[in-house]
């Protein structure tokens, strides 16, 4: 599974998240109190790690008038969090109605259109077909799933496909399946043997199943994972923590769940002039090549496997709006800011749907840049 880019289906995400938040406040805490609590736990872990309170602290910075003097009253702070709070409300309450065409409060995924349910179908923790607005806090617990449960469906996979019981699945037997199974199995043959083993497909999917860690080797960060709310808290972390780190090496990394959390977190990385490199075993994608373009430098070695597609989430496409929309600045002004052409945004929605991936070619790569050396 490619992640999508899910922005402006992000804005539902923290809208959500915030909701569900605001109707059960910490005990014995003040509404003011509350509300800074909630925004400093980014990802409503109910656990406030020193880098991701930094990475709160430097988005209220961001938000200081001009004019401001740098520096920011208790009361003024919580305006702006609690700004951010009926802002998200009332993106909540939008898409809401959208979703709920008889507005009884409940979603019905039956009712929705193919695309939409595959997406909102996300949210449906307790799996009944319905969704009300206390399920839509997380896009965290319903990506993220444990290594028992990933090991759970890997077992499952080779007993269905793996004919011979050797731990390998190859061309011919994926294809008993289906023509497009072993196009997207392919993709965990680390080995470029033409076959797929059971190791390769464990850490293939546990990577499509974790949020992004790093592993550090002495000046490379070996990167990891799905790209979520916490990204921006572990990149600043691998920054202060590890300054000797001077690349960081991207393995499997399918995409993003929070694209305002990916951009912020790959400015971090531009503005520290790290480097970014993908090996020829590597696959990024979606949200995981915009991270990768952050790159001062940026090394693609052959066989890398580089993915682009429109974001999207339910109906809603990038590739579906016009492009004078406001939903593309985000992505528009990030680019420019790392010396990307709008050239190269406008190629990711024509690619292919937010459902689907295009595999950049070499030519591609090198017409807009991706690589630099």
């Amino acid at each position: 599974m490619i992640i999508q880019r899910v922005v402006p289906m992000l804005a539902v995400v923290s809208a959500f998240g915030w909701s569900a938040a605001c109707s059960s406040p910490e005990p014995g805490g003040t509404d003011e109190s509350s509300a800074f609590i909630r925004f400093l736990d980014a990802n409503s872990d109910r656990v406030i790690d020193p880098y991701e309170a930094l990475d709160a602290l430097l988005q209220l910075r961001d938000a200081l008038p001009d004019e401001s003097d740098g520096t920011l009253e208790i009361h003024a702070l919580i305006d702006l969090v609690e700004n951010t709070e009926a802002e998200g409300r009332a993106e909540a309450a939008k898409y809401m109605e959208a979703w709920d065409t008889n507005s009884d409060g409940v979603v019905q995924l039956s009712e929705l259109s193919e695309d939409t349910r595959g997406f909102v179908a996300l949210f449906d923790a307790n799996g009944d077909g319905e969704l009300v607005i206390s399920e839509l806090g997380s896009l965290d617990d319903a990506f993220f799933r444990t290594d028992s449960e990933v090991e759970q469906e890997v077992e499952e996979l080779f007993d269905e496909l793996d004919k011979d019981s050797n731990l390998f699945i190859d061309r011919d037997e994926a294809n008993l399946a289906d023509e497009e199974t072993w196009e997207e199995l392919s993709l965990s043959d680390f080995g470029r043997d033409g076959r797929v083993s059971k190791r390769e497909q464990l850490r293939w999917a546990k990577a499509h199943a974790t949020p992004m860690s790093f592993h550090v080797s002495g000046g490379i960060a070996v990167m990891e994972g799905i790209i979520s709310t916490s990204t921006p808290a572990r990149v600043l972390e691998l920054i202060l923590e590890h300054p000797n780190v001077h690349t960081i090496e991207m393995t499997i990394v399918p995409g993003s769940i929070d694209d305002e959390a990916n951009l912020r977190a790959a400015l971090f990385v531009r503005q520290h002039g790290l480097k970014t490199r993908i090996g020829s075993e590597g696959m990024i994608a979606s949200g995981g090549t915009d991270f990768f373009l952050a790159g001062a430098q940026r090394d693609v070695e052959a066989g890398a496997h580089i993915g682009i597609h429109s974001w999207g989430g339910g109906d809603l496409g990038g590739d579906k709006i016009p492009r004078d929309a406001p939903e593309h600045q985000p992505y528009l002004q990030y680019y420019r800011a790392i010396g990307i052409t709008d050239a190269f945004y406008w190629r990711t929605l024509e690619a292919a749907p937010p459902e689907g991936i295009h595999w950049m070619t070499e030519a591609e790569i090198n017409e807009y840049e991706v690589r630099t050396e």
